[in-house]
């Protein structure tokens, strides 16, 4: 029997979350290229300018934001798998209670790792070890100042999606080129995006103004209504969120080895 390292669980399971977020970029670019958008002009009756827009007519499909699902549970369950394997290594292997502590402020993030009865004894402890419950806590997870708030926005974002609904996905206008244009009255540039009505405003011109001109704009994924990460680019803080979480657990691993170097220099 090959006895295998108690880490591999979290390490492979955060190599599967980049997976998750390569096939939700192929996924919608797949969407993209269905060219799911056109282009309109219309009168705007509180400056009467034309408003130059493109409109996304098509929703982002469930193929795309079932697979940001994925992503977002593998990442978050990796930081719990951690602290499971860690309580492994260090002998103690009957633990129901592990996980990765997280908490509103930095003493809520203390009462997640050790929940006490009202004599004041351990009801549960998120690691069975004090020295690893000190280690997590000092890494703070929470949103107060100095804390890591994006670990503990992946975790609410994370809590959402498995009990209520899916990842809320956006479009973002990325890059907007503009050439070849005739504008025979002027033009104004614009950037406005009405999430109501899934249209980005790029130009305003004269009511009066004939105009012809070829428009090349790029689009990317935005995480929608989430504290902290609402808004920002999809792939690239997913794959942010995966670095930040290997370094969490590549910390949890060092020092797991070396509290169990410790106590096996002490039992000598």
């Amino acid at each position: 029997m090959v006895m295998l390292n108690p880490f591999d669980s979290p390490h492979a399971l955060l190599r599967r979350s980049l997976e998750h977020v390569d096939e939700m970029e192929a996924r919608f670019n797949t969407f993209l290229h269905r060219d799911p958008c056109k282009r309109f002009v219309k009168h705007d009756p509180e400056t009467n300018e034309h408003l130059h827009g493109v409109q996304f007519v098509e929703p982002i499909p469930n193929t795309v934001t079932v697979v940001a699902y994925d992503a977002v549970n593998a990442l978050r369950s990796t930081l719990d798998h951690a602290v499971y394997a860690s309580a492994v290594m260090l002998g103690h292997e009957d633990v129901t209670t592990t996980k990765f502590p997280f908490g509103d402020s930095a003493d809520g993030v203390k009462s997640d790792a050790v929940k006490r009865k009202k004599n004041g004894t351990i009801a549960s402890a998120c690691h069975p070890v004090e020295e690893m419950r000190d280690y997590l806590v000092a890494l703070h997870p929470h949103p107060e100042k100095g804390g890591n708030a994006d670990i503990w926005a992946l975790n609410k974002l994370r809590n959402v999606v498995n009990h209520r609904k899916l990842v809320r996905l956006g479009v973002q206008i990325g890059d907007m080129t503009i050439s070849r244009g005739v504008f025979s009255d002027g033009i104004r540039l614009d950037r406005k995006w009405n999430a109501t009505r899934d249209e980005f405003i790029y130009a305003r011109t004269p009511s009066a103004a004939q105009s012809r001109h070829y428009l090349s704009v790029t689009a990317f994924l935005e995480i929608g209504e989430t504290p902290f990460l609402g808004g920002k680019p999809a792939t690239a803080t997913f794959y942010n969120l995966a670095q930040m979480i290997e370094g969490i657990v590549v910390g949890i691993e060092r020092e797991t080895r070396r509290i169990a170097k410790d106590n096996s220099s002490k039992s000598v």
